[in-house]
């Protein structure tokens, strides 16, 4: 019985310093991880907001007013947001709500993040925000891109099935071109 006892509690000393290592290794894995989203999303920042000759420092600190998000959110969509130029507290949480009234307007899902959250420098939830940006606006336009792509090989695909079941696509620029215009050609014999 006594044996059981101490078996007990010395695999108790044991699971317990594991949890702690555990727990002292997942703070430091989160300590790092939350460091370089911050340096990677700040590059990505700084590389949008160089064509109006602005910068970030630090994303934490540099995004509390919200001018440097409405710059952000202006470039990637080419709209106009509303600003307040104070430099009050109340002037920041109205800089920052209409970026995120905007980003709501665009069908933008945001999550627990409140003006108050990136005023008062909350890195998490600014980080957040930040991905979520990146999200809607860079990933969006790659996609798109691709989705324009397939469609313009999907027509090119229609017209010469329709007009030339004969003449072969082969995927290249050159090719589509040269289609093209044998497409145009037979359509409307005048052009070319």
């Amino acid at each position: 019985m006594q044996k059981n006892v101490l078996h007990s509690s010395y695999a108790e000393a044991i699971e317990s310093e594991c949890l702690e290592h555990y727990e002292i290794n997942l703070e430091r894995y989160k300590d790092e991880r939350d460091a370089i989203q911050k340096k990677t999303f700040t590059k990505w920042v700084n590389q949008h907001l160089s064509k109006t000759n602005k910068t970030v420092e630090d994303l934490f600190f540099d995004l509390r007013d919200g001018r440097n998000l409405i710059d952000l959110l202006e470039l990637l969509s080419a709209e106009n947001l509303s600003r307040e130029n104070g430099r009050t507290r109340f002037h920041r949480i109205q800089n920052v709500q209409s970026c995120l009234e905007f980003l709501r307007r665009r069908n933008i899902r945001l999550v627990n993040i409140r003006p108050e959250d990136i005023v008062d420098g909350n890195g998490k939830l600014t980080l957040g925000l930040i991905w979520t940006i990146i999200l809607n606006f860079q990933v969006s336009a790659v996609i798109n891109y691709q989705q324009k792509a397939q469609r313009r090989q999907d027509i090119t695909v229609h017209i010469s099935a329709t007009t030339s079941p004969n003449n072969k696509i082969i995927n290249s620029q050159h090719d589509e071109g040269v289609h093209y215009s044998q497409t145009t050609s037979r359509l409307v014999g005048y052009l070319i």
